[in-house]
């Protein structure tokens, strides 16, 4: 997955927990609350190659514009794979109740 910049700049500073703002560069504690899942997790995405970072130090940190990657990509893919299903069962996505 290749992450490109934003084309929209995110408020330079720490990540504001309140409004869902990212800083332009992440711990994976912060990418995990993003995320809304745990650092573990975080870190197996790294490791598979799946979201980028960068090391400084002994610190892995995430560019704010490859979590931002990573989310479309998911929901961009999940929304196709539902589609798929719904089509492969002969669902139209439409209501399955009898009127």
């Amino acid at each position: 997955m290749e992450c490109q910049a934003p084309t929209k700049g995110l408020e330079a500073g720490r990540t504001d927990r309140q409004s869902g703002q990212l800083a332009p560069l992440n711990d994976v504690l912060e990418v995990a609350e993003y995320l809304r899942c745990g650092r573990t997790h975080v870190f197996a995405l790294i490791r598979s190659g799946r979201l980028r970072s960068v090391k400084v130090g002994r610190k892995r940190l995430v560019p704010d514009h490859c979590v931002l990657a990573f989310v479309d990509e998911q929901t961009s893919s999940d929304g196709a794979s539902h589609a798929e299903t719904r089509e492969q069962h002969g669902d139209s996505g439409g209501s399955n109740h009898a009127q």
